[in-house]
């Protein structure tokens, strides 16, 4: 990356990219923080939503997610987000595959990083659209959930 910011969105453009900019400018307006990053909210109301099972447990997993780590944010799985080249470096990302997000969201808090939510627009697939999503992964999420609150405790991070 050429640019001193990295906007971090998957391929599949659930997520609009006409929101870029909104992004951009939340980003920017933290401007007296350091470590800071945007994330993307996908549903402004989970309620309104069909309780697909994917849904349900995106749902836990947000409330298991802020239980473990004592926050309150509202989509941990958003693929959408901005943040310095620096930080992203800084966090060491080790994982792959859908934990990736999860590992990104318990090291911005972890570390204390400053984390501003925004709603942006979100279509979501079908599995007949291509969606992979499995409850393997599901499981892999919890588990990353976990390892990097222990690799706290340990201070291992």
């Amino acid at each position: 990356a050429k640019n001193d910011s990295i906007i971090l969105m998957d391929g599949d453009l659930e997520v609009n990219t006409n929101d870029i900019p909104l992004l951009i400018e939340e980003f920017e307006a933290l401007k007296n923080s350091k470590k800071k990053a945007v994330i993307g909210i996908r549903w402004k109301n989970i309620w309104n939503l069909d309780l697909s099972k994917m849904m349900i447990g995106n749902f836990i997993i947000n409330k298991f997610f802020n239980t473990m780590y004592n926050t309150r944010f509202r989509d941990i799985l958003c693929c959408y987000k901005i943040l310095s080249k620096k930080n992203l470096i800084e966090l060491d990302i080790n994982s792959y595959g859908f934990s990736i997000e999860t590992e990104i969201m318990a090291k911005l808090v972890l570390l204390n990083y400053d984390v501003k939510e925004v709603y942006v627009e979100y279509k979501p697939r079908t599995v007949s659209q291509g969606k992979k999503l499995k409850v393997i992964n599901g499981i892999n999420i919890f588990l990353m959930i976990i390892k990097q609150k222990l690799l706290k405790v340990f201070n291992l991070i």
